[in-house]
């Protein structure tokens, strides 16, 4: 190869290797306001780019220096972790007492079919139903088969276990509108859970601002702040409680700051239990589900074991349902 060649080789290394240091330490640009609209770009990009670009760089092993070559796998590592690649656990913890719940968290947005959702309730028999981006007008048939039911602007639940709402948390105190977490206490046999329904504010419009051109840069600043109250909100009120779980549309994934700064100490189920890619949001193109992102969570506390959890097929939207079998720990 010649020296013209070797030169824009190096270039694309230093290219690669500075995207990749960007890209592991993005739960850390927090410190950093004018880095919220990049920090969206990088996030919510389809993730199989990196991944791609470095493994062109295995066409040129033998044009690679020795400390190159050492890099590579490091790469590919954060890499596949920027992929939210997830490693079979072997030594996950598995409990055998008390009684299981089944819960399934399902944004209904965007084309989700309520004969999908009936379906999945007479084929998996969740004992908890959390709904988002819906309403009660069209959920009476859902409804009628479970014990007790409520909506609230959008967020729902359906459950058979009896529940007492203790908090609904809207985006008046900030200039927004509707809810975007509602919080309850469920009486099981074994104990009580308190268990938030979650719908943060999407990234969607930040994106669109920078696709546009528009004010984009204090647009998404305003945006992040408004984000991290609610994700601080629904911290806030549940790390005063045990039994937790938390799940819905966080509408961020694992290694955005907010969620890192605020759900952290929360056991997330597809990182204990899933094995392999688990996106749960896709871009739909002409009925194809093309680039997906995983945004869509069930978070439980140390008092919880979760023995199962798995995401099932599309309900006919973008996003596709998670869902988790639990106990509280004795």
């Amino acid at each position: 190869m010649n020296n013209y060649l070797l030169a824009l080789l190096r270039i694309y290394f230093i290219v690669i290797f500075l995207t990749t240091l960007s890209v592991a330490t993005l739960p850390f640009w927090q410190q950093f306001s004018f880095l919220a609209l990049p920090k969206y770009i990088l996030l919510f990009l389809p993730r199989w780019w990196l991944l791609s670009a470095l493994l062109l760089l295995l066409f040129f092993w033998r044009c690679l220096t020795k400390p190159q070559r050492l890099l590579v796998p490091v790469l590919i590592f954060v890499s596949l972790n920027y992929l939210d690649f997830q490693l079979p656990n072997f030594a996950k913890p598995i409990s055998q007492n008390g009684k299981n719940i089944k819960i399934v968290t399902a944004n209904m947005g965007e084309g989700s079919k309520i004969y999908n959702l009936k379906l999945l309730i007479k084929y998996y028999q969740p004992d908890v139903l959390l709904l988002q981006e819906i309403s009660s007008t069209y959920l009476q048939d859902v409804f009628n088969s479970y014990l007790m039911s409520e909506c609230v602007s959008g967020l729902c639940i359906a459950s058979n276990i009896p529940f007492k709402q203790i908090k609904v948390l809207d985006r008046k105190m900030f200039g927004g509108w509707g809810n975007f977490a509602a919080i309850y206490q469920l009486e099981s046999n074994e104990g009580h859970i308190n268990l938030a329904n979650v719908h943060f504010d999407t990234p969607r419009h930040a994106l669109l601002a920078f696709i546009k051109a528009k004010g984009m840069s204090l647009f998404s600043m305003d945006f992040d702040e408004n984000r991290k109250i609610e994700a601080s909100l629904v911290n806030s009120f549940m790390s005063s409680l045990n039994n937790v779980v938390v799940a819905g549309d966080f509408n961020m994934p694992v290694d955005e700051n907010i969620y890192q700064d605020n759900f952290s100490w929360l056991t997330n189920a597809i990182d204990e239990y899933g094995t392999g890619v688990n996106n749960t949001k896709y871009i739909n193109w002409k009925g194809y589900s093309l680039f997906g992102l995983r945004i869509d969570h069930i978070l439980y506390s140390d008092d919880i074991c979760v023995n199962e959890v798995i995401v099932l097929e599309s309900l006919g939207g973008d996003h596709r349902p998670i869902m988790a079998t639990l106990r509280i720990v004795n």
